[in-house]
Parts: structure tokens; C-alpha cells; sequence
């Protein structure tokens, strides 16, 4: 779809007002900004936020892009998850099993 399907961008975000999309690697710096961006075109209010690990080298390329703490578009994985209506996950599965602690009992 293109911009012919804006309109519809309401009814498939119904109840949607924060995404928070968890990563900055491959495919979250396109998918978060053209998000933002269709949102905005379709006069939708909701927001886009990016949850990073705490110290990521990823910090500044997302505030580069406009996504910034002072805005609340920048935060912590976890806070960014806490406060989403939807989470988009794009951090590889390496980095899930290598950053998380799981009890698999």
C-alpha cells in the first residue's frame, strides 16, 4: 500500500495510541521513522517510541532521527514495553537470548 491507504490507518490502529518499538538495528530505524511519519500524514494520534538497553551505542543514531527522552520517545526497553499499546520487537534473537535472563522452570 502507499499513501492511497491512509485513510485506513485509523481503523487498523483502532485503540492504538503508543508503539513502542523495541531495538535500533536493522530494520527499526525505517520501520519507527515511517511509522512516525504515516501517523502524522494521516493526522493520527499516536506516538512512536524506541526502548533501547541502558548505555546503547544506539542511543545517538535514535536521537538523530528525532526520538529523544525529553519527548518521551526514547527510554529503556522495559519502561518503553510498560507504557506501549503494541510492541514491535526487531532485536534479533541473539541479542533477546543474550540480554535477557529467562527461568525456564
Amino acid at each position: 500500500g502507499g499513501r492511497d491507504k491512509y485513510e485506513k490507518l485509523g481503523q487498523a490502529f483502532a485503540g492504538i495510541k503508543k508503539i513502542g518499538v523495541i531495538g535500533w538495528g536493522s530494520q527499526a530505524p525505517a520501520q519507527a521513522q515511517n511509522m512516525r511519519e504515516s501517523f502524522a500524514e494521516a493526522g493520527l494520534d499516536i506516538s512512536i517510541s524506541i526502548g533501547l538497553r541502558a548505555g546503547s551505542a544506539s542511543e545517538a543514531e535514535a536521537e538523530a532521527c528525532g526520538f529523544t527522552k525529553e519527548k518521551g520517545t526514547l527510554g529503556e526497553v522495559f519502561d518503553v514495553i510498560a507504557d506501549s499499546d503494541m510492541v514491535i520487537l526487531l532485536i534479533s534473537d541473539a541479542a533477546q537470548m543474550s540480554d535477557m535472563s529467562f527461568d525456564w522452570t
